[in-house]
């Protein structure tokens, strides 16, 4: 058993991702009838710890101790569709032969996405 180092819940609700301390996202789907949380799929993100999650509506980022900051699609969800994750590309890595990366020196820690803008207004009249 590993313990999950973060979690991440999607706007409506339905969905969850959590990371672990070995490198695996799991992706997590609560039926439209909340009997509760059943793993959709579990993903490999990377040989360390993933330490952070940030999630906004289908994109997904990870924060991972090998240095490397990592976007995935995640697709369907919801009340109905089962969810499926699927990574896009590494979006930072650290320069190779850097000192300590192997050890996970160098690791990210924290990883955020700025809050949706508020809806524009529309004038009256």
């Amino acid at each position: 058993m590993t313990a999950a180092a973060a979690i991440a819940l999607s706007d409506d609700g339905y969905t969850m991702v959590s990371c672990t301390d070995t490198g695996w996202l799991q992706l997590w789907s609560r039926g439209g009838d909340n009997t509760g949380w059943a793993i959709c799929q579990r993903e490999r993100a990377c040989k360390s710890e993933v330490n952070a999650l940030a999630l906004r509506g289908g994109l997904l980022l990870t924060a991972a101790a090998d240095g490397r900051l990592r976007a995935w699609r995640l697709d369907g969800g919801g009340k109905k569709a089962a969810p499926f994750l699927f990574n896009l590309r590494t979006l930072q890595e650290p320069p190779r032969g850097a000192p300590g990366v192997a050890e996970g020196e160098h690791g990210l820690m924290c990883v955020a996405m700025p809050p949706r803008a508020p809806a524009a207004a529309t004038p009256a009249g």
